[in-house]
């Protein structure tokens, strides 16, 4: 089975009703089973409720949502992690947690080691290279929302010159 996935590229839950709104998603979500996660579950729990209230559950084969979100995923397979690939970002003191580092990630950023299993889905925000840690406080420079950028390119402080600073960007204002 290929599942098809469709990332709404919002900044905010909020964003939702306008994102499900455009004529281009309905489209993609016509007659496909829609499966909502998110961090703990209740942003998904809110978002189905709204797609089976606002008759979409007529347009789509079926509505569903990961009960306690990822952060419960990783929990029950600890083990493997399922099919999850990469890091949870959680909103404490763990920053990011996996199935192989439920503790999180928090704290000083330590050498990567060669035979790292974990596959690692995101990349620093400047120099693209393979990266998944928010460390430096650091922000897109159009919205304002945090951005991954790795030790490397936060030694050249490029969101401080005036020549740089754009290419300090979030995904959703590149």
């Amino acid at each position: 089975m290929e599942l098809d996935k469709k990332q709404p590229m919002m900044r905010k839950s909020t964003d939702f009703k306008r994102w499900l709104a455009k004529d281009e998603t309905k489209e993609k979500l016509k007659d496909k089973t829609v499966l909502l996660f998110c961090t703990g579950g209740i942003r998904c729990e809110r978002a189905s409720a709204y797609l089976m209230k606002n008759k979409f559950g007529n347009e789509v084969e079926g509505v569903y949502q990961l009960q306690g979100g990822i952060e419960r995923y990783l929990k029950e397979y600890s083990n493997g992690g399922g099919f999850w690939t990469g890091k949870n970002f959680v909103f404490d003191k763990r920053e990011a947690v996996s199935a192989s580092n439920p503790k999180g990630d928090g704290g000083v950023v330590g050498k990567r080691k060669a035979d790292d299993s974990e596959k690692i889905a995101s990349k620093c925000c400047v120099c693209g290279c393979p990266w998944d840690r928010y460390i430096g406080k650091k922000k897109c420079w159009t919205c304002g929302v945090p951005v991954l950028m790795c030790d490397k390119c936060m030694s050249k402080k490029p969101d401080k010159n005036s020549a740089t600073r754009l290419s300090v960007r979030c995904p959703l204002c590149v």
